[in-house]
């Protein structure tokens, strides 16, 4: 079993662990769990349990944010970017998750629910 580690971003809820983590927060996981965190959320990398230091595995270190999240809208669907949002996932990201949109498919669902969320950190 890897073990990974949040390494950048804010607090998250990572459903299949019923858990929060926040950077620096480890857990062991399954292979298929550890791939989705690391190459398709790109906020995790595998380290080493004595590891002082994450290996960020498949993640390109040199991305900037507007890529890992271009890479993440281009990668998946409506529904689950609305419970990204609704989780709170991407509160500080909003204005580059919008626009890597609109240079991607240009979802009216994606832009909807950005907003939305915006409407509720506001209130």
């Amino acid at each position: 079993m890897p073990t990974v580690e949040k390494v950048r971003g804010n607090v998250v809820y990572i459903r299949p662990l019923s858990c929060l983590f926040e950077r620096g927060d480890r857990a062991d996981v399954s292979d298929e769990l550890a791939d989705h965190l690391v190459t398709e959320r790109g906020d995790f990398a595998i380290v080493d349990a004595g590891d002082e230091e994450p290996t960020e595995g498949d993640v390109d270190p040199e991305a900037t944010e507007h890529d890992r999240l271009a890479d993440y809208v281009d990668e998946h669907t409506i529904p689950e970017i609305k419970e990204g949002l609704e989780a709170g996932e991407y509160d500080d990201q909003l204005d580059v998750l919008a626009d890597a949109e609109r240079e991607g498919d240009d979802r009216s669902g994606v832009h909807d629910a950005i907003e939305s969320r915006r409407n509720e950190i506001e209130e």
